[in-house]
């Protein structure tokens, strides 16, 4: 394992924020156009997909742990879903509750959420094992 500085592995989380974005709007478009399958369960299996591809590449690319599979896929999965659950919850207070625009609940979401995931799998879903 690589010994990557905090801020490496920030940069690193961006990037592999970017790379899955391109996959889940690939996804996407590659489902609805050239499959023909509905919007929306084209972007319930767009976000699997992207669930799955973002967890290899940060466990490579980003977090780099010795933590099994097992555990450490499981709680990716729970963190992603926490991301999912505190991303409408933000955009229900942001659009619903205090009456923004729902751009200004797109950003405080992106303001909150990225920045969230990134201490739970540091901390958590990637973090090492040791014997």
């Amino acid at each position: 394992m690589t010994d990557l500085s905090l801020t490496s592995r920030i940069v690193r989380y961006g990037v592999a924020g970017l790379v899955a974005t391109a996959i889940y709007f690939a996804a996407v478009v590659l489902l609805v156009e050239g499959a023909h399958v509905a919007p929306v369960r084209a972007a319930v299996v767009a976000t699997m997909i992207v669930i799955v591809s973002s967890y290899v590449v940060n466990r490579v690319f980003v977090f780099e742990t010795n933590r099994p599979h097992t555990s450490a896929f499981a709680r990716f999965v729970a963190a992603s879903l926490l991301g999912i659950a505190l991303n409408g919850g933000l955009m229900h207070l942001a659009t619903r509750v205090l009456g923004w625009p729902y751009i200004a609940g797109a950003a405080l979401a992106t303001a909150v959420v990225p920045p969230l995931n990134f201490i739970v799998n540091y901390f958590w879903a990637f973090r090492a094992t040791y014997d």
